[in-house]
């Protein structure tokens, strides 16, 4: 007689312990994440999802992130991947790559999304994140294991073109290790008495024009030995156009070019102008919920 194959009791896969949603009963650190509303973009050959950690210390206690830890769903509540980081590894484990791993008391600080990116056909509908925390005094570990972030997918309604004409790279976008990406929002908030809400510049990108010999810069021999930072781009004094129509709703155009001088943090706060640290810039309405920043424009 032949015998039937058993069926599984579960209807998705299962990883009970690593993947546990277990949480420890003690609170030694409080876990958010922000933006808000926290997106998936479209990008040319990933997905990719650009949000933030902030994590704040509950007790006098010197901590260490020991895990953190990322379980995605689709719709029907499968498990669909997992990925992790750990201090388990010879040399650098990848635990470092968040840059800062130890909680010392009561402070606060960003960790930026680590797992940001998945495949274009992934059928993501949430992330399930683990964080575990090591008491190194104590020998002790707390957990926090349900963690949930639901992304976004956002339909753009303007179609918008390059504000530059010519041969353009990007000198510097928003990818994980942008220094737009890595705007630490605990620093910002800091820094400036409260007065920025979000990182604006999450999503920012510096185009820059490209000469005919190749450069973003218009460079003697001799300054190809110096510091590089000095010298002007080819961008400079270009022609910036609107990426599409719209109104003009906020606009700064008075200040100097900085090229020499640093930004006076502490004047703009007393100042109420906080903003200016974008240099001149505008700001075009294109519709109710989209906009287009345009930052950096010479006086």
């Amino acid at each position: 007689m032949k015998k039937t194959k058993e069926k599984s009791t579960h209807s998705k896969p299962m990883l009970r312990g690593f993947l546990s949603d277990h949480v420890s009963q003690d609170k030694v650190v409080s876990i958010k994440t922000e933006p808000e509303i926290i997106y998936i973009e479209d990008a040319r050959n990933t997905i990719n999802i650009n949000f933030d950690f902030l994590i704040k210390g509950l007790t006098e206690k010197k901590l260490v992130i020991n895990f953190i830890k990322v379980a995605v769903y689709d719709e029907n509540d499968n498990l669909i991947t997992f990925k992790h980081l750990n201090h388990n590894g010879v040399g650098i484990p990848g635990i470092y790559t968040i840059g800062k791993y130890e909680i010392d008391g009561q402070e606060s600080f960003d960790i930026f999304n680590p797992f940001h990116s998945y495949p274009k056909d992934m059928p993501i509908n949430y992330l399930r994140y683990m964080f575990t925390i090591f008491d190194p005094e104590t020998k002790t570990e707390y957990y926090y294991g349900n963690t949930i972030v639901k992304p976004k997918y956002y339909q753009q309604k303007v179609k918008l073109s390059l504000p530059l004409k010519g041969m353009i790279t990007i000198l510097d976008g928003h990818d994980y290790y942008s220094h737009h990406r890595r705007f630490g929002m605990t620093i910002v908030r800091n820094a400036t008495a409260n007065r920025f809400n979000s990182n604006f510049s999450r999503f920012a990108i510096d185009f820059t024009l490209l000469g005919s010999d190749g450069d973003t810069r218009k460079m003697t021999s001799d300054e190809l030995t110096k510091n590089y930072d000095v010298t002007k781009f080819y961008t400079h004094e270009a022609i910036v156009y609107a990426p599409a129509g719209g109104k003009v709703v906020e606009l700064v155009n008075h200040l100097e070019d900085l090229y020499e001088t640093s930004f006076n943090m502490d004047k703009s706060i007393k100042e109420d102008k906080i903003k200016e640290i974008a240099g001149n810039y505008l700001i075009i309405k294109h519709n109710e919920s989209e906009y287009s920043h345009l930052f950096h424009l010479l006086k």
